[in-house]
């Protein structure tokens, strides 16, 4: 989503109104942009969700105490994939989704 991990509720919403409003340029599809917004949807729907919220962060605090080495990953649909790597090239990490 790119919002804090502070963030209210009513700003995760904001945020996700603007994502969906400002597509990124490129040529994508439709349906990869529908892709795209499926996952944002989804991921303001658990931000938004205090009990499902407070288990994602106690599961990346708890990745995060394994060590620098583990990173946190989110398994995406395969039908859903092309929408994760538009939100990972939105963030400067289309690269980093191929490695391994």
């Amino acid at each position: 989503m790119g919002v804090s991990p502070v963030a209210t509720e009513e700003l995760v919403l904001r945020t996700l109104s603007q994502r969906l409003d400002r597509p990124p340029e490129g040529g994508f599809t439709t349906d990869a942009l529908e892709c795209r917004a499926e996952l944002l949807r989804g991921s303001a729907d658990l931000l938004c969700d205090s009990e499902r919220r407070e288990e994602y962060e106690c599961l990346l605090t708890q990745l995060n105490a394994e060590g620098p080495d583990t990173l946190p990953a989110l398994e995406v649909p395969s039908s859903q994939e092309v929408g994760g790597l538009i939100l990972l090239m939105e963030a400067g990490q289309a690269a980093e989704a191929f490695e391994g």
